[in-house]
């Protein structure tokens, strides 16, 4: 979708950064300056919807009490997001508080994939790369649910950026092991970054071998990577013995999502060939070894999130998000070179060279703009309309006077946080898998609980969510005469209207 029917002032600020990238102008360091002040408005003018989203699943909720109380708990998660995000978790429970070092860390990854594709391939690069970038974080995982995909892919850009570097290390730079540490960073954000970390421990032994760098570089490299492996094996073998964490059989659909809905490659049409081509453009000498490392991220990182999808715990293609920068970086370096390419055909028919790569740079970038600037956020993380009135249902049930039922898996978890965010109760519980309040006592889910129509309570609230379970076994509304609670006046029938959470007062038909 185009962002031009979305969002108007991201369109606006998106399309002007590609117009800077595209003639060079302004130039000279004041131009720098402008490239990046537009970058960050692009970036910030993304992310401000994100900011306010309110926590509508339990991977959310339980990020913050990993932040709050015990970063190493989550088996399936490093520590290390966990950890960064601490302060900001022990200091409130606002969504918009505890997005704030997320939102650094999508900057950051933005910026940097930015500053990379620069170097490969100049500033139109550079800046269709930050603008894919910024445009992502409304349409995959990340900021919005705390995970750790954008720091993640701030030590996968360094990485990158480490490669575009030419010549032997010098000063206080041979001596501290660069390499080593963004492995040991990378692994302890994401266990995906053993690919990109396998990939950097390959380029420092090459420059070690070829006497660029000392083989002390090397060394610490692959004792870096070998311990991020022992936890990368740990954390799958783990994964293996999950119960229905296998999702072999849903492989095509899930690689249908990769390509068709998750960025990078499913964040527009072109995007998936636009790769494909920059991937098979080698650039000139100077820049092959920088560009191997990217095409071989991209290759394995592809392979592993396949591979991972029937051996291990991987239960979707955003799994591959991952690889947003290296994907978008060569991306972009095609489309800055188709764009020069025709200008060079066009000047052949009496077009000065100007207006050669004027003409040409226009038609190439309005066909990028259309088939790959989208913003409209996918549902499954952006929309959450109803959810503030879970506080509103807690009230209704008297806090275990009355049953609630629900076919949504998270309103245990969510009911669970609104009492925390009360304060009367504390968040270190929900890291307890035997933990027993009157929320789990009266709460009860379709799909999971032992609960159908035939053993409905003669009275009890209900909470709908379009994306819950189906309850194909039970039609509830036809078993139990139910009226609408927290009715949004002159909006219709909740379920009939694009509302996400509904909520009811249920009496049983006898």
């Amino acid at each position: 979708m185009s962002a031009l029917g979305v969002d108007p002032a991201l369109a606006a600020a998106s399309i002007l950064l590609v117009v800077a990238g595209a003639t060079g102008w302004p130039r000279g360091r004041s131009g720098r300056v402008v490239l990046v002040l537009l970058c960050l408005a692009v970036i910030l003018l993304s992310a401000l919807p994100v900011f306010t989203v309110p926590f509508s699943h339990d991977a959310q909720i339980l990020r913050v009490a990993f932040a709050a109380r015990d970063a190493s708990a989550d088996w399936n998660h490093p520590f290390l997001s966990y950890l960064l995000n601490r302060p900001a978790a022990l200091h409130s429970f606002d969504p918009v508080i505890l997005r704030l070092v997320p939102f650094l860390w999508f900057a950051a990854e933005a910026l940097l994939s930015g500053l990379v594709a620069y170097r490969l391939a100049g500033r139109l690069a550079a800046a269709l790369t930050v603008i894919w970038m910024a445009h992502s974080v409304r349409l995959s995982m990340g900021m919005v649910d705390l995970s750790d995909w954008n720091l993640a892919g701030v030590f996968l850009s360094l990485m990158l950026l480490r490669a575009t570097r030419g010549g032997p290390s010098s000063g206080l730079g041979r001596y501290v092991p660069a390499g080593a540490l963004l492995i040991l960073g990378g692994c302890f954000s994401s266990y995906m970054m053993i690919v990109p970390s396998l990939v950097m421990l390959a380029w420092e032994i090459r420059r070690s071998a070829t006497g660029l760098q000392s083989f002390w570089h090397a060394a610490a490299s692959a004792v870096a990577a070998a311990v991020a492996l022992y936890f990368f094996l740990d954390v799958v073998s783990i994964g293996r013995m999950a119960p229905k964490l296998g999702f072999a059989a849903d492989f095509l659909p899930v690689v249908s999502e990769m390509f068709l809905v998750s960025p990078p490659l499913g964040q527009g049409p072109l995007i998936p060939a636009l790769t494909l081509g920059g991937l098979v453009l080698m650039p000139g000498s100077g820049r092959r070894s920088s560009w191997l490392f990217l095409a071989a991220t991209v290759l394995l990182g592809l392979i592993a999130v396949l591979a991972g999808l029937v051996l291990a715990a991987i239960n979707g293609g955003y799994y591959f998000g991952l690889m947003k920068g290296p994907v978008f970086i060569a991306a972009a370096a095609f489309t800055a070179a188709a764009s020069r390419f025709p200008a060079g055909q066009l000047c052949r028919t009496g077009l000065s060279r100007r207006a050669a790569s004027a003409l040409a740079a226009l038609v190439v970038l309005s066909v990028v703009v259309a088939g790959t600037f989208r913003t409209a956020p996918i549902d499954e993380v952006m929309k959450a309309s109803g959810v503030e009135h879970v506080g509103g249902l807690v009230d209704a049930s008297g806090r275990g006077e009355r049953r609630i039922l629900s076919n949504d898996q998270n309103a245990v978890i969510l009911m669970e946080y609104h009492e925390i965010v009360e304060g009367r109760m504390d968040i270190g519980q929900i890291l307890d898998s035997r933990r027993s309040n009157w929320v789990t006592r009266t709460v009860s889910v379709f799909g999971v609980d032992s609960i159908d129509c035939k053993s409905l309570p003669a009275d009890f609230l209900f909470m709908f969510r379009r994306s819950g379970d189906r309850m194909k076994e039970c039609d509830l509304f036809r078993a139990a005469d139910c009226r609408e609670l927290f009715a949004d006046g002159g909006g219709g029938e909740c379920r009939e209207s694009g509302r996400t959470f509904c909520y009811y007062d249920c009496r049983r038909k006898d």
